[in-house]
């Protein structure tokens, strides 16, 4: 009864805004406990602005800046572009969809006839 209690009262905070302790702040993580009545919550709480960086990566780094090359510049470029499998102008490719020859038709299912058995001596009767 009593932990039913507790629950109502867990349940009038959602929605709410609360005060927290903040037990330690890293760039991106902050941890906190939350005391409420004779229990202690704790957890951790992440930036969530850096959506593509997991947590702890800067965001930004000078190894991670790879410098981007003219093509003008690079005299190899046309013979690297030779050689490539993929067509960059053709580099969409169209969804066929074959129509269906059932189209909205559920396939019946054929169910097999169940053997009859005896109550007495559980066999199959034939009658």
């Amino acid at each position: 009864m009593a932990e039913q209690d507790s629950s109502k009262d867990i349940k009038l905070l959602k929605r709410t805004r609360i005060s927290v302790f903040v037990d330690e702040a890293l760039p991106d993580i902050l941890v906190v406990t939350f005391e409420f009545g004779v229990k202690i919550f704790k957890g951790v709480l992440l930036d969530s602005t850096k959506r593509n960086l997991p947590c702890g990566v800067p965001n930004v780094n000078p190894a991670f800046n790879v410098p981007t090359k003219n093509p003008d510049d690079d005299t190899l470029y046309s013979v690297n572009q030779r050689f490539a499998y993929t067509d960059p102008t053709n580099s969409k490719k169209k969804n066929v969809q074959m129509p269906s020859k059932y189209k909205n038709n559920k396939m019946t299912v054929r169910l097999r006839p169940r053997q009859v058995l005896c109550s007495k001596c559980k066999g199959i009767c034939n009658e």
